[in-house]
């Protein structure tokens, strides 16, 4: 397949064959990539490869073109904005959680039902975004998207397809919510693994993961992802897997099958998303993985993830950590990404260290050890857990890659930090920052699109009006997230640190099977209306509404430079 169709045109995709580093240096190959989450992926999210947008499909049925069909999408939200319609669907989204927590039937849960009835019936009659979503119900384009982009079905051999295509020695997820599936892959599995006990897998074969069980009839004492158990699991399953526990993805899966049900679906290999690492297992193997839990709230746990790998050959260490950070644009958003990055609350955290165990007569066993980081470790949020690994350097000689999804771009408006900080931990002006600069300010470490000229050392494009992204996507009127249509996130929000001193950006991997080319991170544009809003993701060749970022990282001279 050489070509693929757009707004009704032809185009013919120009085969290239992409090179590793053409180098006189060694260097490691690093895939960072939020792959959007089965459970979280089929919600309308917009695409202009099936134009022009019919409303239904009669024969002449009303449509718009893709350009006249986003500029309605942005004006009914600006129209709703503007009306105080988008308040009101927040208020009444939040006084819908807040009756998961009450009694049904209790006063108080009667008293706010109301108010949230009220509310939904004024949005249903006044919306235009309501009115847009009820205009393009039945549109047969929009449907295909559903089918032919965001089904999980498709969505999963093309990303598969493209982290084969890039060849990476390490791989970071965020949005896993498949990870029994990626392991037992015959292709991917083949290749990569995230388990750290060797033992283990050759054991179980392939067969060494399944995802986390809860109680069935809601009793969460038994849940194996509880808050009171949730490290111990997560270390006595040996892989570098975080999933968020009791996770939207998880919950809209298992409403999917109860709403289609199929003989295919397996209720027991439905995961939550978190964050997983995978690597080469010719290559590398783990002798340590650890995790950093958040401050409990809310009843739901999450973490960082840490995973040691040694390279076989050389037995030089690596460490990579990955973690996934809250969502959102608002300026609170911003707050609780810098909240994860330090506070004073309590952090949990422990990991498990691979010793050689000898006994007299016997020949040397390989164990895994728990450990809880020693009686000094102390550490309030990534920032303080980065530090440590950044500087085991000093007694180790390793080094540390933090491949992430922060969730914010690096031109975010300073925030002052939820928690006093001391002057070497990186605030700026007058007690503020933000998450990107945060990360940055970490000694010894750096962003690679410093290191690569995409951005300058404060977080700004070096190419403007012109700037980078990494994500790219809106969802449209086939969501059922009226609040979130129309909202366009066109910026750079993945990002890979790291204490090694130079990196190059890949900025294209060519597909074995077809040879089509597939753009990476990061991606430029002047505006986000007009070419943005055409280019939106995914789409029938890019699986995620995340480009993958990937990056060769420079090892060591070679003896010829």
């Amino acid at each position: 397949i050489g070509k693929f169709f757009n707004n009704g045109n032809t185009f013919q995709i120009h085969h290239h064959l992409p090179l590793k580093m053409e180098t006189n240096f060694q260097s490691l190959r690093i895939l960072q990539w939020n792959i959007l989450a089965d459970g979280l992926g089929e919600d309308g999210f917009l695409s202009t490869e099936f134009a022009p947008i019919h409303e239904n499909e009669d024969e002449d049925a009303p449509s718009l073109g893709s350009k006249k069909f986003m500029e309605s999408i942005r004006n009914a939200k600006k129209d709703d904005k503007e009306n105080g319609i988008l308040e009101k669907m927040s208020k009444a989204k939040k006084i819908k959680k807040k009756l998961r927590e009450l009694d049904e039937g209790t006063p108080d849960y009667v008293k706010e039902e109301e108010t949230m009835l009220a509310l939904n019936g004024e949005v249903d009659k006044t919306s235009a975004l309501i009115k847009l979503k009820k205009q393009f119900a039945n549109s047969p384009e929009l449907d295909l998207v559903e089918k032919e982009i965001l089904s999980w079905g498709k969505r999963f051999e093309r990303l598969k397809e493209v982290a084969m295509a890039a060849n990476p020695d390490i791989i970071t997820f965020q949005e896993m919510d498949h990870l029994h599936q990626f392991i037992t892959d015959p292709e991917f599995g083949k290749k990569y693994t995230c388990c750290v006990d060797e033992t283990m897998m050759m054991n179980l074969a392939q067969e060494y993961y399944t995802p986390a069980k809860y109680n069935e009839k809601g009793e969460k004492k038994s849940d194996e992802l509880r808050t009171d158990n949730y490290l111990d699991h997560l270390l006595k399953s040996r892989v570098a897997f975080a999933p968020k526990s009791y996770s939207n993805a998880r919950n809209f899966r298992l409403k999917r099958m109860k709403d289609s049900p199929s003989e295919e679906d397996d209720k027991t290999l439905v995961d939550d998303d978190g964050v997983a690492i995978f690597w080469d297992k010719e290559k590398y193997r783990a002798v340590e993985l650890g995790f950093l839990k958040h401050p409990d709230s809310k009843k739901k746990s999450e973490a960082i993830v840490a995973v040691v790998l040694e390279e076989k050959k050389t037995k030089k260490l690596i460490n990579v950590l990955s973690a996934h950070f809250p969502s959102g644009a608002e300026e609170k958003k911003e707050k609780e990404r810098l909240d994860v990055l330090k506070n004073n609350k309590k952090w949990t955290y422990k990991h498990i260290l691979l010793r050689e165990k000898s006994e007299s007569d016997q020949p040397k066993k390989s164990i895994w050890v728990v450990d809880n980081y020693g009686d000094d470790a102390k550490f309030d949020g990534i920032v303080s857990y980065l530090k440590h690994y950044v500087g085991r350097e000093k007694m180790d000689l390793s080094k540390t890659i933090f491949p992430t999804d922060v969730n914010s771009k690096p031109e975010f408006p300073l925030t002052t930090l939820p928690s006093p900080v001391d002057v070497e931990d990186g605030v700026l002006t007058d007690g503020k920052t933000n998450a990107w600069k945060f990360l940055q300010s970490i000694p010894n470490f750096e962003c690679v699109w410093v290191q690569s000229k995409i951005l300058a050392p404060g977080g700004n494009s070096i190419n403007p009006p012109s700037f980078p992204i990494s994500v790219n996507k809106m969802r449209g009127p086939s969501s059922d997230q009226p609040d979130k249509i129309g909202e366009h996130q066109c910026e750079l929000t993945d990002h890979i640190f790291t204490s090694y001193c130079r990196s190059k950006v890949i900025d294209k991997v060519t597909l074995r099977s077809t040879k089509i080319e597939v753009e990476t991170a990061p991606k430029m544009y002047e505006s986000e209306e007009g070419k943005a809003e055409q280019e939106l993701y995914p789409t029938m060749i890019m699986p995620s509404d995340h480009l993958p970022v990937i990056v060769d990282i420079e090892l060591a001279q070679t003896a010829s430079s």
